[in-house]
């Protein structure tokens, strides 16, 4: 902040610019961490007791893991990023709100939206894997 002073211009106090600063930084870094641990965990071998894998079963995840991307990215672009922000980044309602500058219920509404449009696009993928 001192080596970009002459190009900074503050529309508050210095505290609550340098607390909106950290804030948003602490929000980065938690979503840096979160897309590495999930990165890490895919990379994971599924294996039993004998050390024998299922395929049929880990295909099946790849399948279901993949036709639940698919019905995210068909949701509308906002419901999509409060959505991810929510289950992929970890954040709660109220960041989530006050990261995005809307109303906590609107964060409420897009996530419901969201639950209740993948319930549908995904039941036929569910009922074939459960078959």
């Amino acid at each position: 902040m001192w080596n970009n002073l002459d190009s900074i211009h503050l529309r508050s106090s210095i505290k609550s610019y340098l607390f909106q600063s950290a804030k948003n930084a602490t929000i980065d870094h938690v979503r840096k961490n979160k897309k590495h641990a999930s990165e890490s965990l895919e990379n994971v071998d599924i294996a039993s007791e004998d050390d024998t894998v299922n395929f049929d079963e880990e295909a099946d995840n790849h399948l279901l893991r993949q036709k639940i991307l698919e019905a995210i990215e068909l949701l509308k672009p906002k419901t999509r990023e409060i959505f991810k922000l929510h289950k992929f980044e970890g954040l709660t309602y109220p960041e989530i709100a006050d990261y995005l500058k809307i109303p906590q219920r609107t964060v409420e509404y897009n996530i419901y939206t969201a639950i209740q449009q993948l319930k549908v696009r995904l039941s036929d993928t569910v009922k074939v894997l459960s078959e």
